[in-house]
């Protein structure tokens, strides 16, 4: 994949398609399912596997679950990227491979991808056509069943923060959803890529109270965001969804935490703090690759040690 221009969805697709025929030690890839419009949703996996058949600890990655936010599935594009190519020659990252299985989905929303291509840039949603009413798509990241329309989630289908008719009314939603509850119990870590605003966002969104086990949660969410400011000074804000952006609710992190109570689950809005916006120009997919990379380094290493066995 090119680092300075955004790719359009075939070409993010061929690119999967080629990395376990590249990287045949290192990588599978999955169908999750198919998109409203009939698109494939695609997970990686990325790990080198162990030779005595001990299950690893995972960290699951996606982006793009909002469409008009290309930064997002560009970043984690990259990681990939650097995750694959670097395994040879960067003992860190050969240290990640080797005692973590990274599950990673570039593009949650393809639909929509193609068409802030194609028609209108700044779309959000997913192309579902609603019953009764000429307004298109749901947002994906109100539709998870976990306090479904609890807060400012929208039931008319006009609205941008429109969460469906019932929970995982999107196909997009189902396929990830049965993935993750598949991997209940491997995954240690679950990060969802959006933009923009600069922020590392721990559960919940739909309440103000904090998790049992927020202080720890918080305190990695503070050190990945410390590595990443190291790179470029580029400040991230850490806190809850509500504390420091808005109540949401039916999100894929709170599902992450609330229902499959996976331990360090992240919102990370990414660059930039308003000047571009969703508009980020593509000379920044580079510096946001690298720095973010930084910090979810940090969240990996933290995996190890605490759940990888020697």
């Amino acid at each position: 994949m090119q680092k300075s221009v955004f790719g359009l969805i075939f070409q993010i697709e061929r690119y999967i398609l080629a990395l376990p025929v590249v990287h045949p030690d290192l990588v599978t890839i999955e169908r999750l399912g198919l998109t409203y419009e009939g698109r494939q949703v695609w997970v990686v996996k990325l790990g080198k596997p162990r030779s005595d058949g001990i299950k690893k600890p995972a960290i699951w990655l996606d982006a793009g679950i909002h469409a008009r936010e290309w930064i997002s599935s560009a970043t984690v594009t990259f990681m990939l990227n650097e995750l694959v190519t670097k395994y040879t020659s960067d003992p860190i990252i050969r240290r990640l491979v080797d005692q973590v299985d990274f599950y990673v989905v570039p593009m949650v929303n393809p639909d929509g991808f193609e068409f802030t291509h194609q028609k209108e840039r700044l779309f959000r949603k997913t192309r579902r056509v609603n019953p009764f009413n000429a307004c298109i798509g749901v947002d994906a990241n109100r539709n998870y069943d976990f306090q479904w329309q609890t807060e400012r989630a929208e039931l008319r289908p006009c609205e941008i923060t429109f969460g469906g008719d019932f929970p995982y009314s999107e196909p997009e939603n189902r396929a990830l959803f049965e993935k993750v509850l598949d991997l209940k119990g491997d995954l240690k870590s679950f990060i969802t890529f959006h933009s923009h605003s600069q922020l590392w966002m721990l559960p919940y969104g739909y309440t103000f109270d904090l998790t049992p086990d927020d202080a720890v949660v918080r305190d990695l969410a503070v050190n990945a965001t410390n590595a990443l400011r190291a790179l470029y000074g580029t400040v991230f804000r850490v806190g809850t969804s509500a504390e420091i952006l808005y109540t949401s609710s039916g999100t894929s992190r709170d599902f992450a935490k609330g229902r499959t109570q996976i331990k360090y689950v992240y919102t990370v809005e990414l660059r930039d703090t308003g000047e571009f916006g969703f508009l980020l120009p593509a000379e920044q997919i580079l510096p946001s690759g690298l720095e973010t990379f930084e910090g979810v380094k940090v969240i990996a290493l933290r995996i190890i040690e605490e759940f990888a066995r020697n």
